[in-house]
């Protein structure tokens, strides 16, 4: 239940070694309810002066969507269409397009990806993923994305293939109300990270 911020240096010899320096390590027990831990993350809104960055969050038990910041703290909000992609377990990526607005996750195992209008949480479209389980998802340039297929316990592979990203704004189903309650009363803890 921690959020971690590293700076990073990926060094450009040969064995691309990657070395990471922890900055603030943030706790989500005073912005999540009290289920299982973080299964996706993705960034909605990077830092600015005064404002730290707010991210949607996937919890292992179920398909909610929750919004907390960088400093631990929870907007009270959350995104729920589980019931009108008729999928239950948790979303096992997401991806939040910044450019539309919208914001994809997988579910089912991986089977099933969503787009929702993160403006007015609303589904606006699900298709279904062919192959097997799907466990990461990442669209760059807007023309390319990439998604993880966990094929067996040995073997992971990433695909890339074009992406055209949606336009539709049809609300296909409303996200069901969704409220929960905090499972700790605290926000963020002594190593939290700060707004800019």
């Amino acid at each position: 239940r921690q959020l971690f911020r590293y700076s990073f240096d990926l060094s450009t010899v040969l064995d691309h070694t990657l070395t990471l320096a922890e900055k603030c390590a943030t706790n989500l027990s005073g912005a999540l309810p009290c289920k299982d831990g973080p299964r996706s993350l993705t960034l909605l809104s990077p830092s600015s002066p005064g404002v730290p960055a707010n991210f949607f969050v996937g919890l292992s038990d179920d398909g909610v969507v929750y919004r907390v910041d960088a400093t631990g703290a929870g907007a009270g909000q959350c995104i729920d269409i589980t019931q009108a992609l008729d999928v239950t377990g948790p979303q096992t990526a997401s991806q939040y397009d910044s450019s539309t607005g919208i914001l994809y996750s997988l579910y089912k195992a991986g089977k099933m990806l969503a787009a929702i209008d993160a403006s007015s949480d609303c589904l606006l479209g699900g298709w279904k993923v062919a192959g097997k389980k799907s466990t990461g998802f990442s669209i760059r340039n807007k023309s390319k994305a990439y998604i993880g297929l966990d094929v067996d316990r040995a073997s992971f592979f990433i695909k890339e293939f074009d992406w055209t990203p949606t336009t539709k704004r049809n609300c296909l189903a409303p996200s069901v109300p969704c409220t929960y309650t905090a499972c700790e009363d605290v926000t963020g803890g002594p190593s939290a990270c700060k707004a800019p």
